[in-house]
Order: C-alpha cells, then sequence, then structure tokens
C-alpha cells in the first residue's frame, strides 16, 4: 500500500490539534439579491447541508459548492427574505495545501540530513516510509509547523 501526502496529513492534524470542526448551525444568509453565498470558513472540507427556510435543498440539483472560490450557489428559486443556511465540516486553522506543503519541507529536511531519500510523485511518497518513518515525518512537519509546541 502506497503512503500519500494525506496519510502523513492525517497524522499531522493530530500532532498539531487541527481537528475537522463542524459548523453547526451553519453560516446563515438571508437572499435579497444574488444566490452565490461565501462561506465564513476557508478550510472547508465538505458542505454537509444546505437549508432554505429549515428545508434541506439537494445538491447538484438545488445547489453547488465550489471549493475554489468556497461559494455555495443556490439553483432552486429564491424569493426576497429567504433564509439559507449552510451547514459543513472545516479544519479550523490549515488546509490540506498548506499541511501538504510542510510535509514536502519536512521530506527534505529528512534527506538532507542523510536519514533517507524520500520523493513525492503525484502525492505518493516514494521510498514507501515505514511505519516510524511516518511518524518520523509527521513530527519534523509538526514541528515546521508549530515549532514552539512542547507536546
Amino acid at each position: 500500500m502506497s503512503v500519500t501526502l494525506s496519510n502523513i496529513e492525517t497524522l499531522v492534524r493530530y500532532l498539531i490539534e487541527d481537528n475537522s470542526a463542524t459548523m453547526i448551525p451553519g453560516d446563515l444568509f438571508t437572499y435579497e439579491a444574488s444566490a452565490v453565498f461565501s462561506l465564513t470558513e476557508s478550510n472547508v472540507i465538505s458542505v454537509t447541508s444546505v437549508l432554505k427556510n429549515d428545508v434541506a435543498l439537494t445538491v447538484t440539483t438545488e445547489y453547488t459548492y465550489s471549493s475554489t472560490t468556497n461559494k455555495v450557489t443556490i439553483i432552486a428559486s429564491l424569493t426576497a427574505g429567504d433564509t439559507i443556511e449552510v451547514q459543513y465540516t472545516y479544519y479550523p486553522n490549515y488546509s490540506s495545501t498548506e499541511i501538504q506543503n510542510y510535509v514536502r519541507a519536512a521530506i527534505t529536511h529528512i534527506s538532507i540530513n542523510n536519514y533517507e531519500t524520500f520523493e513525492v510523485h503525484n502525492s505518493i511518497i516514494y521510498p514507501e516510509p515505514e511505519e516510524g518513518e511516518k511518524n518520523l515525518i509527521s513530527t519534523i512537519t509538526a514541528i515546521l509547523i508549530k515549532p514552539d509546541n512542547k507536546s
């Protein structure tokens, strides 16, 4: 089984205590003119529910979410004054891209210190790190992210 950057990311999140959170109740909006709504949190994992006047909408037919823009677009018809609630899960501090870039930096530190030369191709780490090496990569990544973390 190959080891990916996202496998290491999971371990790093445990170490830096950046665990997923749920936005319930969700972000609340009142429709006036635009059916596009920007979410409050920036590191959204997924939109779990969108409600119009407390009634759940169906994804793809009544709303869409763009992770690129971090916006929900309501496709269903709206009337001025309608209340929209968007519930979602998110990471409070770091995006996956940020953590995975730190993982790449940790792998570089390991390589220049002559422990092992790992490479990343298409988000897969080569040669495949053993369990202890995954923990080492995760720990170095966590130190790079939070150098004053005493835990």
